[in-house]
């Protein structure tokens, strides 16, 4: 599949969702749609997602998911979350052991206005940094 053909294949995929399972409020609450996807989720785990908005507040959105597909994806981020800060301290601690004898180039005032951090923040990561 060539880069057009997937692109027309998302907009598609998109375009269904948008039909399928995005909402008006005022439409869930006149009919009997809102009671049919609940009992969609019922007795078995549906990786359906319905977005509800009201019209009136492009702001005001909400999501109905099955509450077993909910905890399996809060897992998922809780693993990722895990693992991406895991990496990071990996790469920053392998930073460290090949900079380390290094002679620093910039004050750590400097380097804490480059980077826009306040001393406050720096004296409260000095108390959460284990080094060996």
């Amino acid at each position: 599949m060539d880069s057009d053909e997937k692109n027309v294949h998302s907009m598609v995929q998109t375009l269904n969702f948008l039909r399928k399972n995005v909402l008006n409020v005022s439409d869930v609450a006149r009919t009997k749609k809102l009671t049919e996807i609940l009992n969609s989720f019922a007795g078995t785990k549906s990786e359906e997602i319905f977005v509800v908005q009201n019209s009136k507040s492009k702001d005001a959105q909400g999501a109905l998911i099955d509450v077993d597909y909910l905890l399996e994806l809060l897992q998922y981020k809780a693993l990722f979350d895990e693992t991406l800060e895991e990496t990071a301290n990996e790469m920053l601690i392998q930073t460290v052991k090949e900079r380390q004898g290094a002679v620093a180039t910039k004050t750590l005032g400097e380097v804490a206005d480059h980077f826009n951090v306040s001393w406050e923040e720096i004296t409260d990561a000095k108390g959460r940094v284990e080094i060996d």
